[in-house]
């Protein structure tokens, strides 16, 4: 004669599955809000400004973003920059080329995760021989990801 299980170890199967699915349900919600699909570094934009005439000595540009947090100069290049706090999420920024430099070049360092990429308007020119030049709409930064 088969012996009956009893109803606790009947119920006790079914619940125990869903409790299995319910476990691996969240672990993969879990999963799916930690990769977001930003980056979880710090970000690193190199940005070049593209335009006509001869390269800038120096340039006074508006850069806009998400987590921006400050900027660096490349290629011999100094950068500074100030982050008025009227205008959150805005930073002023100045670089000053070297001399004879092929361009001016610079990285945008943002905080941990922040995206899309800055967007930087240039706010006004300096020549080489620290005479101001003028801005037009085919002067621009090119920004791109960096290391």
């Amino acid at each position: 004669m088969r012996r009956s299980r009893g109803i606790r170890q009947t119920v006790r199967r079914p619940v125990g599955r869903i409790w299995s699915a319910v476990t691996l349900g969240l672990l993969l919600a879990l999963g799916l809000a930690a990769c977001d699909g930003r980056d979880s570094g710090p970000g690193n934009w190199e940005a070049v400004l593209e335009g006509p005439g001869p390269v800038p000595g120096a340039v006074i540009l508006s850069v806009e973003g998400e987590g921006v947090e400050g900027v660096e100069g490349l290629a011999g290049a100094q950068a500074w920059f100030h982050a008025p706090p009227s205008e959150p999420g805005v930073i002023r920024v100045v670089v000053v080329a070297p001399a004879g430099a092929g361009e001016v070049a610079f990285r945008i360092r943002t905080a941990r995760g922040a995206a899309p990429a800055p967007v930087a308007r240039v706010v006004e020119l300096a020549g080489p021989d620290n005479e101001p030049m003028q801005v037009t709409s085919e002067h621009r930064v090119r920004i791109r990801s960096g290391p």
